[in-house]
């Protein structure tokens, strides 16, 4: 059941704003809801600010966890990902390995939602804590980032051009 439900009358289906077309597809205007306002979807009553939320959630694609092994290398050594994605890098064979972004070549607005992301005891700016011990791991939520390349090193591999990058899509 589609419908309005005033927030004085209590009356369903009395108002512009919302209405039924053929098929059973429901029709809102561009006009804002009267304050109150509640919108009934197969008997879920929803408010404005609910429905919104809702449409958002279910509009958004499913974060992903995206693993990066750590050898000698970062396998892969490119890896794309989205907002809300998790990238979880993982010591295999090698250690010790960490995960440092180049300073440098990000934007300021950048490096503050790069930093606040990497959670734990950082032996730098940008740089997560060393990886000791086989199979540890380190988990980076993926922030809201400007779509581009984001270069990252394992810093006691430098010399040995251990370097990869996270390219962040829309």
């Amino acid at each position: 059941t589609v419908g309005q439900t005033g927030g004085r009358s209590g009356r369903r289906g009395g108002s512009s704003d919302c209405a039924m077309s053929v098929g059973g597809a429901a029709e809102l205007s561009a006009r804002p809801a009267p304050a109150g306002s509640v919108i009934v979807l197969r008997g879920i009553a929803l408010s404005a600010p609910a429905l919104l939320l809702f449409a958002t959630l279910q509009a958004a694609p499913a974060a992903t966890v995206r693993e990066i092994r750590m050898t000698s290398r970062f396998v892969p050594a490119e890896i794309s990902v989205r907002a809300g994605d998790t990238l979880r890098f993982i010591n295999q064979t090698g250690g010790p390995h960490n995960i440092q972004f180049f300073v440098d070549s990000i934007p300021e607005s950048a490096r503050v939602l790069l930093e606040a992301a990497m959670p734990g005891a950082k032996i730098g700016p940008l740089s997560s804590p060393l990886l000791l011990g086989e199979h540890d791991r380190y988990d980076i939520a993926v922030p809201a980032l400007p779509p581009g390349r984001y270069p990252f090193v394992c810093l006691p591999h430098f010399a040995s051009r251990m370097l990869g990058t996270l390219v962040v899509v829309p």
